[in-house]
């Protein structure tokens, strides 16, 4: 099992973004990830320059950029400019947007969009490929002219989307998961996945199963809700609906749900101070916590991503939008390094997905 941080949220410079990406190196993580929500956070890509140059092994991923405030083929340029820098550890998760498009007042992307952006990308680092082995085409355009790796390509889906997850079974690399953490419902949704890549045109290729969540390793209950309640707030108003069947809220809380859903603040989408206390408030806490976090003692954590493993989740990458993140950061890459004491290098971002 592979764990990684998010970085670069609110209050953090770009400098310090740098400063505590190679902090979570030194922990022993194996991924920082990147939020990209361009009207909140700090610039993404930039962001990433400074981890990869502050950075010599940690893998470095978006979790999640999107393709509609950024045009796929500038996203593949992103990524192989920065895949450059960092010699190599990039990784693309990629999604129909949340908090950057309601920011802009735009909607999400609709399934066949994410599709398309999926695929251009990697139909731009195939081209970069072919380019190099002299396997140009006369007359074809050229997308990516120096990118000489495939970054992977992780397509970002709650657990409850369907559309999203065939789409990272069918043009994807991997799948990134947000939502329930139910053992259950991942062990579910991992298998029916799987067996859309086995049955569609990608079959045979690798495809890594992730997992995005809010995390905290403590022995205070009070003190684990209070690090994760804003990123637990951003989720539930991100990928959760009542009013659709598949989300699972019970009927009692459609009506306080949907009160949150007005009262939520998008400018503080994901800050640990804001929003949370709605949760309190309207009485949906328990069951969002519940649902959305993975927060316990040592022992409890463990388990969970144990089980995890076990299913077929090779990366949990964890919400670092919390008080102490450097705290998270020691725990969590302790806690892998006990977990995989043999296990000293980045996950597959070598681009052998191709």
């Amino acid at each position: 099992m592979k764990l990684g941080v998010t970085v670069g949220h609110h209050g953090e410079d770009i400098r310090q973004v740098g400063e505590l990406a190679a902090h979570g190196e030194r922990a022993g993580l194996s991924y920082i990830g990147f939020s990209d929500s361009q009207s909140i956070f700090r610039e993404t890509w930039c962001a990433m320059t400074a981890a990869a140059l502050a950075t010599e092994r940690v893998g470095l991923a978006t979790t999640a950029t999107n393709v509609t405030t950024r045009h796929p083929v500038l996203t593949a340029a992103a990524a192989a400019s920065v895949d450059e820098a960092s010699g190599g550890r990039v990784s693309i998760t990629i999604g129909t947007g949340a908090s950057s498009t309601t920011n802009l007042g735009l909607p999400r992307a609709k399934p066949r969009d994410l599709r398309a952006g999926v695929e251009t990308i990697r139909g731009a680092f195939q081209q970069s490929l072919d380019l190099a082995a002299g396997r140009e085409e006369p007359g074809r355009t050229v997308l990516l002219s120096y990118a000489r790796r495939a970054v992977p390509v992780i397509v970002s889906a709650s657990t409850s989307g369907p559309m999203a997850q065939r789409v990272a079974a069918e043009s994807g690399d991997g799948l990134l998961l947000q939502g329930d953490l139910a053992f259950d419902t991942l062990a579910a949704r991992i298998a029916k996945v799987r067996a859309m890549r086995e049955a569609g045109p990608l079959r045979g290729e690798p495809f890594t199963f992730w997992v995005y969540a809010p995390g905290f390793i403590t022995d205070d209950p009070a003190e684990g809700r209070g690090a994760v309640g804003g990123v637990v707030a951003s989720m539930a108003i991100s990928i959760l609906d009542a009013s659709i069947p598949a989300h699972g809220i019970p009927e009692e809380l459609h009506a306080p749900f949907e009160e949150f859903k007005k009262r939520y603040s998008y400018v503080a989408h994901g800050d640990p101070r804001a929003n949370a206390p709605l949760l309190d408030e309207l009485g949906l806490a328990d069951h969002f916590y519940e649902r959305l976090a993975l927060v316990g003692t040592r022992a409890e954590v463990t388990e969970r991503l144990r089980r995890l493993s076990e299913i077929g989740v090779e990366a949990v990458i964890l919400t670092g939008s919390v008080p102490d993140k450097r705290a998270l950061m020691d725990s969590i890459g302790d806690l892998e390094q006990s977990m995989t004491p043999a296990a000293a290098g980045v996950p597959a971002v070598d681009g052998s997905a191709r």
